[in-house]
């Protein structure tokens, strides 16, 4: 509904743009450029003028520019007409008309404010008596460093009041365009517009306060007889608008993928406005600077236009649209910018850019509305991902608290019977020593296999113990300086078939400052997966290593067994397998325990197989 309003004060504010083009009495215009700045009246009388369409033919070196106007006397009734010419920002309009074989000359503009009464907004009158005035020319000199257009238009009295109800209009519709859109952006911002919806709020903050300083608003009531304040207010607050339009173009991009050149270029651009700022505050605006902010206002929707393309923006259905609405935004400006190149009379009061700005900031306003709307879609289903996410967390964290606890209550129950059945196994088998060797020989041969398997019942315990402490975090890197061959040595002498087991230690001195405890059960569980899951009486070698600058390497090898060759990508998973591995006893934790423990002690392990062999080699860095 808002939107729907708005649009409707734009085809208000066209229409009324399109009457405010009253029929005047002038029948022609021309004008001459003076390089030197030297011409009087007299020499330029004589001079060539070209045609006149309102746009200055601005440089960058100061020059005077000479406009002849050429009256209709015939076209009115009345003697007494006026002239109005603007904006009022121009430093000084100096009018000359012939009385009497005799040039009479009136000055008006920001040097010589005066009030105007019965004038047009932002205009200046000049009062003439058609019946006094010699001749049927008037020449305007112009001296001013703001202005790019200059308006003349001869009115009688009846074409007076239709011109100042037109602007007023045009002026009144301008100002509540604008402070719609203030509303507006204020509502978008309370509403989780954020930074896009803040900086679209100082933007039609300073668009509004240039506006009024285009209607002539602060120098004819805050500084009658401070032309200087007005025209530093003028510049001020047209830099600033250029200045957040910069920075809310940048805004849209915050979720985007930022193009790096138009970043940089958003840089170079506002510290060039900034200081453009700074120097305000010590004399006028520059040639250069009112250049390069027209150049500015021209092609930086274009430029932005083209950054959006490359940003990536999704849905597709939202891309099309921005891009759409920065396209037609880009015609409307430039659409306000023909009089600056000279394709169409300036029947108005213009800044470049201004009126078209008024427009663009219309359909930018449906650009933040719609950009901030997807942002708030967004968000709201990140929020739905993260209240899902902490809910399954809060789930899973229950389920390890559970299983903990099942872990320690297993471990509880299991431990002190398989202790009791070892020790009854081992007090049985002293027993059987009593006896002749041939009649005991079947009997010791089922308790060694009774001890072994309550052996490999304590080690599942034990790793699913130590599985539980990871998950709960319970594990912590304590370093200390390790002598390798001596922890190697221990874990081969605890290994189930230590015969079997080759070590081969390539420097004499191997001290690694790590956490021994973690480190000892990477090795038990490396050496006891190489035994199972490799060829009986096959040998197990056991390489380490410490090079120069300090890194440690232990590589276990083995034959490749009944099991296989493991899946590099999955060996290191929890509860993984290989699918002939199920012949074998195991509970596939072993090697997740490996790589989880590397994590934490700062290294990492990785598997490979060649030549029928399995290597697993683990770095430890220092």
């Amino acid at each position: 509904m808002l939107f729907r309003k708005l649009l409707a004060i734009i085809s208000l504010s066209l229409l009324a743009c399109c009457v405010q083009a009253q029929s005047d009495l002038i029948r022609e215009r021309a004008i001459y450029v003076d390089d030197t700045r030297t011409l009087g009246i007299d020499e330029i009388t004589g001079k060539e003028f070209e045609p006149f369409t309102g746009v200055l033919k601005r440089s960058l070196t100061p020059k005077a520019r000479w406009v002849r106007l050429s009256i209709d006397k015939s076209a009115t009734a009345d003697p007494s007409v006026v002239l109005v010419v603007g904006p009022h920002y121009l430093a000084e309009i100096a009018l000359y008309e012939r009385h009497r074989g005799e040039w009479l000359r009136r000055v008006v503009g920001d040097r010589y404010p005066a009030e105007q009464v019965g004038c047009p907004f932002g205009q200046y009158c000049f009062s003439i008596q058609l019946d006094q005035l010699e001749g049927s020319d008037l020449y305007l000199r112009i001296a001013t460093t703001n202005g790019y257009y200059l308006t003349a238009k001869l009115f009688d009295r009846i074409g007076l009041n239709q011109e100042n109800t037109d602007q007023a209009l045009s002026a009144g519709l301008e100002c509540g365009v604008l402070m719609a859109l203030i509303v507006l952006s204020i509502l978008l911002f309370f509403s989780g517009g954020g930074s896009l919806a803040a900086y679209f709020l100082a933007t039609q903050v300073s668009a509004l306060l240039l506006t009024l300083s285009v209607l002539g608003t602060y120098a004819q009531y805050l500084t009658p007889e401070t032309a200087w304040v007005d025209n530093l207010l003028f510049n001020l607050f047209y830099v600033i608008r250029l200045l957040f339009s910069v920075w809310l173009s940048l805004a849209f991009f915050q979720n985007l993928v930022k193009p790096a050149w138009y970043v940089q270029l958003v840089r170079v651009v506002s510290f060039v406005l900034i200081a453009q700022l700074c120097w305000l505050f010590f004399q006028p605006v520059s040639l250069y600077a009112l250049a390069f902010n027209f150049t500015c206002v021209v092609f930086w929707p274009i430029i932005w236009a083209v950054a959006l393309y490359q940003a990536g923006i999704r849905p597709f259905i939202h891309r099309s649209l921005m891009l759409c609405l920065a396209a037609f935004m880009i015609l409307m400006l430039w659409a306000d910018m023909i009089p600056g190149l000279g394709l169409a009379q300036a029947d108005r009061m213009l800044v470049p850019g201004n009126f078209g700005g008024l427009i663009v900031s219309i359909f930018m306003s449906v650009l933040v509305a719609s950009e901030i709307r997807v942002r708030r879609l967004n968000n709201q289903k990140i929020a739905t991902e993260l209240a899902r996410t902490q809910a399954h967390n809060v789930l899973e964290h229950q389920q390890v608290k559970e299983r903990s606890m099942m872990i320690d209550m297993l471990t509880h129950e299991l431990k002190n019977p398989l202790a009791a059945m070892r020790m009854a196994a081992g007090s049985l088998k002293v027993s059987l020593l009593r006896l002749p060797p041939s009649e005991t020989s079947d009997a010791n041969e089922r308790i060694g296999t009774m001890i072994q398997a309550i052996q490999g019942m304590n080690t599942v315990i034990e790793r699913c113990v130590q599985v539980d402490s990871l998950d709960q975090k319970k594990i912590a890197f304590r370093p200390e300086e390790l002598d390798v061959e001596d922890l190697l040595r221990e874990a081969i002498r605890d290994s189930v078939d230590p015969m079997r087991i080759q070590l081969r230690l390539t420097s004499s001195d191997l001290f690694v400052k790590t956490d021994p405890n973690l480190f000892a059960v990477v090795v038990a569980n490396l050496l006891d997966n190489a035994l199972k899951y490799s060829p009986a009486k096959t040998p197990i070698r056991l390489i380490a290593n410490l090079d120069d600058s300090g890194v440690f390497t232990l590589t276990v090898e083995n034959s490749i067994g009944a099991a296989g060759v493991p899946d590099p990508s999955s060996v290191f998973s929890r509860y993984y397998r290989g699918e002939n591995a199920h012949t074998s006893p195991g509970t596939g934790l072993g090697l997740y325990l490996v790589k989880s423990i590397c994590d934490v002690l700062g290294g990492t392990i990785t598997t490979r197989s060649a030549h029928e062999k399995v290597y697993f080699l683990v770095t430890l860095k220092p």
